[in-house]
């Protein structure tokens, strides 16, 4: 079989020329107001606060907690992310998770092709999970109904797609051992010492032995 052969082309700045810009903006399609994430979120960010507030103490070392924030699968880009959101806030995220979800809302696409008995495909997004005093989740609740549109951070709310408490269904795997006493792993999404202290004395508290090492 005969050997491919590769070329080498020499000069090839000569068949450059320059591109100019189009000149036409690139406008965001935005699938939400910040009216229509006011009145979406709002109910949603009471119950989150509620279920928070419902965790034993021993469950929240310094009286923090997490909860998941969804991002539209519009605002996937670094340059999206609701940094300021969660500054604003004093939430600080500590991890994600890839999901397959059909918003409410879809792409600008998605909503001018979809009719009466049709459906939106799924997108990708990702799941934000952000940790706070359960505090700050009691203001976010209280406060976002009447946020003024003309913060600069409410620019930000309308990329999330929901706000919601992670249940222990989520987390737990299916128990494969059929042993009285087994072994589990567990994953923390932080390892601050604090963190680390509170998780081993709630387990404690719950009569079962812990391995830190």
């Amino acid at each position: 079989m005969a050997e491919a052969k590769n070329y080498l082309f020499g000069y090839g700045e000569r068949l450059n020329e320059p591109l100019e810009p189009t000149g036409r903006p690139m406008e965001k399609f935005h699938p939400y107001t910040v009216r229509d994430a006011r009145e979406r979120l709002a109910p949603r960010l009471q119950k989150v606060a509620k279920q928070i507030d419902e965790l034993p103490k021993a469950a929240c070392p310094r009286n923090e907690a997490v909860a998941a924030v969804r991002l539209h699968p519009s605002y996937l880009a670094k340059t999206f992310f609701p940094t300021d959101l969660f500054r604003t806030l004093h939430l600080d995220p500590v991890g994600s998770r890839p999901m397959r979800i059909r918003p409410e809302k879809g792409t600008k696409k998605q909503t001018a092709s979809k009719t009466k008995g049709d459906t939106s495909p799924t997108s990708t997004t990702i799941d934000v999970f952000v940790r706070g005093k359960r505090s700050a989740f009691d203001e976010w609740a209280e406060v976002i109904p009447d946020w003024p549109s003309e913060d600069g951070v409410m620019e930000e709310i309308i990329r999330i797609e929901d706000v919601r408490f992670v249940p222990p269904q989520e987390r737990l795997k299916p128990m494969r051992s059929k042993s009285d006493a087994p072994l589990l792993e567990i994953v923390l999404h932080r390892a601050d010492s604090y963190v680390l202290e509170g998780f081993r004395d709630y387990v404690h508290s719950l009569g079962l032995r812990l391995d830190l090492e």
